[in-house]
Parts: structure tokens; C-alpha cells; sequence
């Protein structure tokens, strides 16, 4: 899963304000000792125009407030991430269902929820592995509207076993009576059992699947199905 660096962005944007503001301090500096050096050799028979004089203090000012707010939020973007990470916490142990393909293979099997949008003619599931490769194909074991589980014992179609706690993903085409597509969405559901935090985001861990906080869908203090602990059966073909 790829998962993009929040904190390397508020460190990038925290490095820039702080660059801007050093270089206020030395520009304001530079620009009150211009300012004096013209007050004092001013043409007293031509002085400074006040209107002048205030509208580069309010530009100078202006600038040095705009780089105070920026400083603000990034404080407050720092705060926020560390907020989010101690709210995770209260998820674990808890059925949470993410919005996601992918599930986790472990010795119990593989289980996907999907989602049709209407009752389906006929759905056809793929399982499809980290690389791309389609290594299960078969007809879904129900095709009714609304919410369908889909069981996979992790095995080939010709009968092979594949690798235990490796991730692979659904792929689901459904179609109804006049060959029309058919909306479908697949999701997990399972208890979490952790929370992590990789590049500066919040995860969490359901079925052994780590997922950012906006793939959660629902939560639940319901204990998860426990229909993986049985031998998982997958449609015939």
C-alpha cells in the first residue's frame, strides 16, 4: 500500500515559514535602516509623503502577519495529526469495516464483503494478487442486491495452495439481465487489532490489512462474524 507523508509535508511547509520568517527579520531590518537614512536626509523642502511613509510600514507589517498565520497552521496541522493517532486508539477491538479490496490470506482463508447496487444476472469474482496477476476467477456465491460474502480458501484455480498472510485483491464484474454493468463495491470487515503510524499517517489494522482512517466505512462494538474461523469454501467456477 502506498501511503503518502503527512509529516514530511508539515516539515516542508514548517521549513519554508521558517526560511520566510528569518528573511523578514533581515529585509525589515534592512528596510527600517533605508527608511531612517531617508528620514534624515529627507529635502526639508520636499519631505517624505506620509501616505508613502504608511504604505510600506502596512506592506512590511502586512507581509510579517501573513507569515505569523502561516506559522499558526502549521502548529495547528502538527497538533491535529498527533490527535488523530490518539482517536485511532479507540477503534481497537472493534468490528471496523474499511472500504477496500484488499484482504489479508491467513490459514483461515480470505473474506470480502461486496456491495451490488441491484440483483445481478450473474457476477463474476477474480482474486488477483499484488503483482496484477488474475490467480482465482469464478461465479460469485450470490448475486443479490444489496450485501454478499465472498469466502476464498486460497487456492489457485487448478487446486494450489498460495502464500499465507499475503494481500490480494477483489475484483468483482457484475451484470444484469440485459448485459448491463452493474455497480459493485467490495469492503472488509474484521476486528482491529492495532494501530500503527507510517510516514507521518495514522493506520489501522483490521484482518491483518493496514488502512488510513479515510478507508473507514463503519464501526461497530459487535464481534466480527467468526465464519473464517471455519474452512473457507469459495463458488465453483
Amino acid at each position: 500500500m502506498t501511503v503518502s507523508s503527512a509529516t514530511d509535508t508539515i516539515a516542508k511547509a514548517t521549513d519554508t515559514v521558517n526560511k520566510g520568517v528569518g528573511t523578514l527579520a533581515s529585509t525589515y531590518e534592512t528596510f527600517l535602516s533605508l527608511l531612517t537614512t531617508q528620514l534624515k536626509n529627507q529635502d526639508p523642502l520636499s519631505p517624505l509623503d506620509n501616505n508613502q511613509f504608511t504604505q510600506q510600514l502596512t506592506a512590511m507589517t502586512g507581509v510579517q502577519q501573513q507569515l505569523l498565520t502561516n506559522q499558526l497552521l502549521t502548529q495547528m496541522l502538527s497538533q491535529n495529526q498527533a490527535n488523530v493517532g490518539a482517536g485511532a486508539i479507540n477503534l481497537v477491538g472493534k468490528t471496523v469495516t474499511l472500504g477496500t479490496d484488499e484482504a489479508q490470506l491467513t490459514d483461515k482463508g480470505a473474506t470480502w464483503t461486496y456491495d451490488l447496487d441491484q440483483a445481478a444476472a450473474q457476477t463474476k469474482l477474480e482474486v488477483v494478487d499484488n503483482n496484477g496477476q488474475v490467480v482465482w476467477t469464478g461465479a460469485a456465491p450470490t448475486n443479490n442486491a444489496g450485501e454478499n460474502t465472498f469466502n476464498w480458501n486460497g487456492k489457485t484455480q487448478a487446486g494450489g495452495a498460495l502464500p499465507r498472510n499475503t494481500a490480494y485483491h477483489l475484483r468483482i464484474t457484475a451484470l444484469d439481465s440485459k448485459g448491463a454493468s452493474i455497480a459493485a463495491t467490495p469492503h472488509v470487515t474484521g476486528l482491529a487489532t492495532g494501530v500503527k503510524s507510517i510516514a507521518g499517517q495514522t493506520l489501522i489494522t483490521v484482518n491483518g490489512v493496514d488502512a488510513t482512517l479515510t478507508a473507514v466505512t463503519a464501526v461497530s462494538s459487535t464481534v466480527p462474524s467468526t465464519a473464517q474461523a471455519d474452512t473457507p469454501t469459495t463458488p465453483a467456477t
